[in-house]
């Protein structure tokens, strides 16, 4: 009798732990599930929407800030919207005061500066007080920083235009950024590139080779006689994420094979700007622990941004 009893109590006990186990694992699948769908739709929402530009079976339309048609297959059309100003509040053009197409321009006409990127070219959440891109922040197009952008400005009269997409590898940029570039003609180009590629090393790893080849197809269609191309080598992101606040966010091992991906990255970049006669812009030395961001310890802050900016300053 005592066993049977104790018997039925251990069953009772095992059934009740199951029980348990399973609703949690329901619970975390389902808090997965919803947190992958956000991701997929921040990211879906910024490629169609943050940029201004979208794609039709017609051919590529270019709206402004309002939503009102700028230019389509490369026309400009007519705009309802204020063409007073050359620049948005975020420091990026305004299509609408864009008259630049093909190769014609004229010698008063002011100089078009175009950032490709991710979301270190956006300035992307640089502290918890400016959560998402903040394009006014950016290294190369920004207005709020001493940007490459107010340097060129400082000089000649240059229109900035940032079309770097939050997210963007090297492979995605080859079909959501490469495209667009000939629609603006610009005389100053800046590529930094290849943070995406690393940070998905894990899951879906890019080699060294695979990079070098994705950067040659953007270099090809971009480069054009008399303008000036910046390319940016990766940061050492094994020393800005060593700051103590980012300790529990590191990988296992990441402080050994970070150094190694980011050499082998790093060095095709330099082939690459070498090959096509472009401007080297070497972050990886100058960015430390003192600028990451303390909210996810993968973008830049904005000392870090300012120090992007000043390379590219130096470079020039």
């Amino acid at each position: 009798m005592i066993i049977r009893t104790k018997l039925k109590e251990y069953i009772v006990s095992n059934v009740l732990t199951l029980s348990l186990c399973i609703v949690l694992l329901l619970f975390f699948s389902v808090t997965v599930y919803q947190a992958s769908e956000y991701q997929r739709e921040y990211y879906k929402e910024i490629e169609t929407t943050e940029i201004g530009l979208a794609k039709t079976k017609d051919g590529e339309v270019i709206v402004d800030e309002n939503g009102n048609v700028i230019r389509m297959g490369g026309k400009k059309t007519s705009s309802n919207s204020n063409t007073n100003s050359d620049s948005s509040a975020d420091g990026t053009l305004d299509e609408s005061s864009d008259s630049r197409s093909g190769s014609s321009t004229t010698s008063d006409s002011s100089k078009v500066l175009l950032a490709m990127g991710d979301s270190i070219t956006n300035a992307n959440t640089p502290n918890a007080e400016m959560m998402g891109d903040n394009k006014s922040y950016s290294f190369s197009t920004g207005t709020q920083i001493s940007s490459l952008y107010l340097y060129l400005n400082s000089i000649r009269s240059v229109t900035p235009v940032n079309i770097a997409i939050s997210g963007s590898t090297s492979t995605s940029m080859i079909s959501n950024q490469l495209p667009n570039v000939s629609s603006y003609n610009p005389d100053f180009v800046t590529v930094l590139i290849g943070g995406n590629d690393l940070l998905q090393y894990y899951e879906n790893p890019i080699t060294a080779e695979q990079l070098e080849a994705n950067l040659e197809t953007i270099a090809e269609g971009i480069k054009k006689d008399g303008r000036r191309i910046f390319f940016a080598t990766i940061p050492d992101y094994n020393t800005m994420r060593s700051a103590e606040f980012c300790s529990e966010l590191r990988m296992p091992g990441e402080e050994v094979f970070l150094p190694i991906i980011l050499s082998s990255y790093n060095q095709k970049i330099a082939q690459v700007a070498s090959n096509h006669n472009f401007t080297l812009v070497d972050l990886y030395p100058y960015l430390d622990q003192d600028d990451i961001s303390s909210v996810d310890c993968i973008h830049p802050n904005l000392s870090g941004q300012q120090k992007i900016a000043d390379r590219f300053k130096s470079a020039y």
